[in-house]
């Protein structure tokens, strides 16, 4: 009867009540049955900010409601760092945002998901720009959750210059978080749990790893269903690959279907001797683990552009030849992953 949503959500020209996080998860009842009753909307403050709402929804509607297929839940993962994760999740997740998902006939609905402490998706979508911004405390991370998931789930914040992305943030107290999973690795299946709370909210939620296999990182794997990996045209990127399977194969205690479904070569130079073998490589010698992407050409400016200006590249140079060969790539990972948009 009642549903968590972004501030934005809430009716511009309807009475509202507040309510602070803490009353809300001692009284959660009440206030559920409150809203049910009044139909008013909540906003839910944390030290007086503002941080997210809690909608009636109506049972009659939503049983009317034609079933949807479960989240596509993906996590963008490499062991070695400047392999273009970042990239490619806020990349992919706009041009997947702009696709009209099938299922529904609306655009989809898109969840980013910041697992490294670096928050260096956080700051691309421009979260961290604000000092006071939410953004910069544990209680938005999925830190408190995975430390103990009878915690209220973090509420989805949205990004600066793009309302169609919802982001859950993360900042450098999430660093100690690693630590205390990889000492009670009971925790790290806790992500997952978290993400079944968001079903039927989102199409797809994609989530940046941290560079490295621990807690975070397996947190992060044990939580979705398909695994990609970037690879940014270097020796370096592959070179751990011996791993992959290794944990893969961990974290399927937690994920029975996890894969790596495919690999993305990004920062590419087809005019580069070592590029080409490293995509040769790849095609050849990792098929058999997974399919290789059409690779993303080395526009280092275009890039760095877009992501000083917190935008993404089909917004900031819409005709360049990088979002073609962005928008392939997208249509090549649906395909993978069995989706169409």
């Amino acid at each position: 009867v009642a549903r968590l949503a972004p501030l934005s959500a809430l009716p511009p020209e309807q009475p509202t009540r507040s309510i602070a996080v803490r009353k809300l998860r001692d009284n959660l009842t009440a206030t559920v049955w409150e809203l049910h009753t009044h139909r008013e909307p909540y906003q839910i403050t944390h030290y007086r900010d503002p941080i997210a709402a809690l909608l009636p929804v109506d049972l009659s509607d939503s049983q009317e409601t034609p079933m949807t297929t479960p989240a596509l839940r993906i996590a963008i993962w490499n062991e070695s760092g400047g392999s273009g994760k970042t990239t490619i999740a806020v990349e992919i997740g706009y041009l997947l945002a702009q696709r009209t998902n099938p299922a529904t006939g609306a655009a989809n609905r898109v969840l980013l998901i910041d697992t490294d402490p670096q928050g260096s998706l956080t700051r691309r979508l421009g979260l961290m720009d604000d000092p006071t911004s939410p953004a910069h405390r544990l209680s938005t991370t999925v830190g408190n959750f995975l430390n103990d998931p009878e915690e209220a789930p973090p509420v989805p914040m949205t990004a600066t210059n793009f309302p169609e992305l919802h982001v859950i943030p993360s900042n450098n107290k999430l660093s100690k978080i690693d630590a205390t999973l990889l000492m009670n690795d009971e925790d790290i299946g806790n992500l997952r749990t978290l993400l079944d709370q968001f079903e039927g909210q989102y199409d797809i939620i994609l989530i940046d790893t941290p560079p490295s296999r621990g807690g975070l990182a397996r947190a992060a794997l044990s939580a979705v269903d398909h695994i990609l990996i970037p690879v940014n045209s270097s020796m370096k990127s592959i070179e751990n690959f011996n791993h992959v399977l290794e944990v893969v194969a961990q974290c399927r205690r937690f994920s029975p279907n996890l894969k790596v479904s495919a690999f993305v070569v990004t920062s590419y130079n087809k005019a580069v001797n070592h590029d080409r073998e490293v995509l040769q490589i790849l095609t050849e010698h990792y098929n058999a683990i997974a399919p290789t992407t059409s690779p993303i050409t080395n526009r280092k400016a275009v890039f760095n552009d877009a992501m000083i200006s917190r935008t993404v590249v089909p917004c900031w140079k819409p005709k360049d030849p990088a979002v073609q060969e962005l928008n392939l790539v997208t249509d090549q990972l649906l395909s993978i992953m069995g989706a169409t948009a």
